[in-house]
């Protein structure tokens, strides 16, 4: 089981995050940095999402709607990378960029948050915080369209 930390956390330095993998059936937790994008606002990992081959998809963004720069989705493999075990430095993985939702699709909401794949298409949701006239959408890429490798 993987775990996206939205943001730096446990003396991680500027700029990585943390991807944590979970055993149940042991109780450990072993860690891998991702090298999030640096730029105005706060920008994390909203969502991670696992593509099978050893291929995590990530949903990165910022928290800006006017000015927003950061929406956008990448790929890590984690195959051949040993993670470390908490308190040592984590390996970084290498992220390939997917999709830019801003420029290919004209994103513009500030909470992307969810991200699944259903049928083979991929549907990425906005969270509205439940607040009344907040935009509901769901953005749906057409499987026919090629995401990943």
């Amino acid at each position: 089981m993987f775990v996206a930390f939205q943001g730096e956390w446990g003396g991680d330095p500027t700029g990585y995050l943390k991807i944590g993998q979970y055993t149940p059936a042991t109780g450990d937790w072993v860690f891998f940095h991702y090298p999030r994008s640096l730029g105005s606002g706060r920008v994390g990992l909203s969502e991670i999402t696992w593509a099978g081959d050893d291929t995590l998809v990530l949903l990165e963004r910022d928290n800006l709607v006017s000015g927003a720069w950061d929406k956008r989705l990448y790929a890590v493999s984690v195959a051949g990378v040993v993670p470390a075990p908490a308190g040592q430095t984590p390996p970084v993985l290498e992220r390939e960029l997917i999709r830019d939702f801003l420029t290919t699709d004209g994103w513009p909401y500030e909470k992307a948050e969810g991200v699944a794949f259903i049928d083979m298409d991929l549907v990425i949701t906005n969270d509205n915080d439940a607040i009344a006239g907040a935009p509901t959408q769901a953005l749906i890429i057409d499987k026919g369209e090629k995401l990943l490798r």
